[in-house]
Parts: structure tokens; sequence; C-alpha cells
């Protein structure tokens, strides 16, 4: 029941914060300027996704490649411009230093996110180049398999949920045809929001907090294939910091455990705006 209404919470905040930006009222944060064509577009890609992972008390680094699918929708109007997003990507192979560990030990990752900026705008004429300021909320979740011993096995869930201010660049050339962008974001959670759960089959389970900190960068170019459809190659690169706790509190003291991983993402997606 707590997870339930913990998950119920996070998607009615999400949510709320959607509505917000969607319904306040014109002419009071909406701006008739336009830094593009104001329009809404579903994207669809594929991403390829490399993820390498530390740990503070064990001299081990987990490596592990995958393909992600993912999906969006984006809405830009006048100054402001916010997204859903959501990818799903799964690897069947892992390694460990230099050893390669195939089928039961795997990776798997479920990211979902929302995005809001305010671009900063000249009061007339023609402009190329924006920059603004928004704000980032994220619920990642990792999900990791190990085989310890023929037949056995750890599970390892951990649920990433937090918020971060982003900062955003944009440049366009060729008419309008081709937009290039850089994008900033540091996220951290809060005390009790996310959490880490391992399972090792018949024997253990345990369930703990997760407190961390991210920072995020990425760089895109879209390119406008007609006034309907367009196409995107990104870029991006996350570098998370966390530690593990049995209560949701900041001391340093009363960490057990904790370590970092690293997520290279270069994507490709295709967008048809209506």
């Amino acid at each position: 029941m707590r997870n339930k209404l913990k998950g119920l919470l996070k998607k009615s905040l999400l949510f709320l914060f959607l509505f917000l930006c969607l319904n306040y009222p014109d002419g009071v944060i909406f701006s008739k300027e336009a830094f593009l064509e104001s329009n809404q577009s579903l994207k669809l890609g594929i991403s390829y996704l490399n993820l390498r992972k530390n740990f503070v008390y064990l001299p081990v680094t987990w490596k592990s490649r995958m393909m992600t699918a993912f999906l969006s929708y984006e809405l830009t109007y006048g100054k402001f411009y916010f997204s859903i997003q959501m990818s799903y990507g799964q690897g069947p192979i892992s390694d460990v230093g230099e050893e390669r560990r195939p089928r039961n030990n795997s990776f798997s990752l479920l990211n979902c996110s929302y995005d809001f900026v305010w671009y900063r705008l000249r009061a007339a004429g023609e402009q190329k180049f924006f920059w603004g300021f928004g704000l980032s909320i994220q619920n990642l979740e990792v999900k990791q398999k190990v085989n310890i011993a023929p037949g056995r096995y750890n599970e390892h869930k951990d649920e990433y949920f937090g918020l971060g201010p982003r900062f955003s660049a944009l440049y366009r050339f060729s008419e309008g045809k081709i937009l290039t962008g850089f994008d900033l974001c540091l996220t951290a959670t809060l005390p009790g929001a996310s959490q880490s759960i391992i399972k090792t089959e018949g024997v253990y389970s345990d369930k703990s907090y997760l407190l961390w900190v991210k920072l995020n960068w990425s760089v895109y170019c879209d390119y406008r294939l007609s006034r309907l459809y367009t196409v995107k190659l990104s870029f991006e690169r996350e570098t998370w910091v966390y530690g593990r706790k049995q209560q949701p509190q900041y001391e340093l003291h009363h960490f057990f455990s904790g370590g970092a991983f690293v997520v290279n993402t270069l994507g490709l997606r295709l967008g048809y705006n209506f």
C-alpha cells in the first residue's frame, strides 16, 4: 500500500505541473513571440546505450550495452517548451572488469521524465540563438541481475526519483531547417523519495533508501525534413553518484554502500508534427 501511495503521489505531482503549464492564461506566461513555429510533436526512436557502474566498497566495475526504445511528446508555445519522455532498454550481457557474463547477468532501464524550459527572447526581429532555464523531473528504474552461483542470483532494483534545474541553448540556421542544441541539468533526490531493493533467491531480501545527485548534459541536431516530419540525432551523458542507507537522512556516516554510474547514449529519433 505504501509503494502504491508513493507512486500515485509522484504521478500526481508530475501531471499537476503539466496541467498548470498547459492551462495558465494566455498573456500572463505565454508569449505571442515564437522562437520556432509553435507546434506539438510526437517522437519515436532508438538509442544505443553504454552503462558503467562502480562501487565504493568493492573493486568491481560492471558494464553493459543495450538498445533502448524511446517515445516522447513535446510542445513548443512562444517562449515555453515542455516534454514528456519515456525510454526502455534491456542488456542481456554484462561485463565485470574484463570478464563477460551473459544470460543470467543483465541490466534493464525504464526512464520517465518531464522537462520544462522558459526561453529568453528579444522583443522583435529575427532571432537565431536562444537560451533559457527550466525544471526537469525524472523517475528512473534500474534493474540488475547478478549470477552469484549455479542456480543462484542477486536482483538489484534501484528507483531514482528527483528533480532539478535545467539550462538549454539553441541555435537555428539554414532558414530554420536545422536546429542545434545543448542541455545541462543537475538533478537530485529528496529524502525518502528513492529506494533500493536487493534480493537473493530464497535467502535474503533488503530494502533501503537512496540519496543521489546526477549531472546530465546533451547535444543534438534536429533537421526538418518537411512541415510534418523531423529527424533528430543526439548524444547524452549522465553521471550519477549515489549512497544507500536505512534511514532517509543526509549524515554521511550512516551510509552502508554507494557508488557511481555513467550512462552514455547515442540516439536517433523521427518526429511527427501536428
